[in-house]
């Protein structure tokens, strides 16, 4: 499974960490540390899916809707 962050929209509300701790985290500055995986406005990276369940629950209490699951 492909996620992706919309790095643009996202403002590290943290809404993504709590639900999904096992794919997100919040870096020592309080934002998404997936932030300095990324060369532009968005990242992309795999994550196992079993964690399908929690990655489609992180996208949709996303406040800023900055998380899509790709496939």
């Amino acid at each position: 499974m492909k996620i992706e962050i919309d790095l643009l929209s996202c403002k590290d509300f943290g809404e993504c960490v709590q639900t999904a701790p096992n794919l997100f985290a919040l870096d020592e500055n309080g934002k998404q540390s997936l932030r300095s995986n990324s060369s532009g406005n968005k990242v992309n990276f795999e994550a196992a899916e079993e964690f399908r369940g929690v990655a489609e629950e992180a996208a949709i209490v996303c406040p800023m809707q900055a998380l899509t699951i790709l496939d």
